[in-house]
């Protein structure tokens, strides 16, 4: 948690990231799931989510699939799970404001698990390089939707210089 202070107009913005830890599947079970996870962040953002005076921002790794997909490693019902993470965001107050396509590259080609007309752009790299799934949101109050633009960053242009010691 941060808080953000805009120095022209002394406005004070919350922020928090968050990263929603894989878990495995019972003995037996299918499919990694996170989405137990991100329900207890949830849990612990809702006192600040429910009586808030200040706008707020939740972003990071949610690790789990905004819209319909299909892959057989997240079990057959990773959709109607991942859908309850995102319904409750938008009950606690929280829109989506990306990213989204336009505003970053679509995967290309298209992985066979999305729907043709999704707009979820690439926030995962796998360890061969592939940008296959967006797993990488960021939700705001209603009160930030209209005055903030969140775009995806893929090219290496776009990321920090990376360096290494020695």
């Amino acid at each position: 948690m941060a808080k953000l202070t805009i120095l022209d107009t002394s406005e004070e913005i919350l922020l928090a990231s968050i990263y929603a830890q894989w878990e495995g599947p019972s003995p037996g079970g299918p499919g990694i799931f996170s989405d137990a996870s991100m329900h207890r962040i949830l849990s612990d953002l809702s006192p600040l989510l429910s009586w808030r005076d200040h706008p707020f921002i939740v972003a990071g790794d949610f690790n789990n699939v905004f819209g319909a997909y299909v892959d057989s490693r997240y079990g057959a019902d990773a959709t109607a799970r991942s859908a309850g993470v995102f319904s409750r965001m938008g009950d606690l107050g929280l829109r989506l404001a990306g990213p989204q396509a336009p505003n970053g590259n679509q995967a290309d080609p298209r992985p066979p698990s999305f729907l043709a007309d999704t707009r979820n752009v690439p926030t995962f790299v796998t360890n061969l390089g592939a940008r296959t799934t967006q797993l990488g949101y960021c939700f705001v109050g209603e009160d930030l939707v209209d005055c903030i633009s969140v775009f995806a960053r893929h090219g290496i242009d776009d990321w920090a210089r990376r360096t290494t010691a020695g």
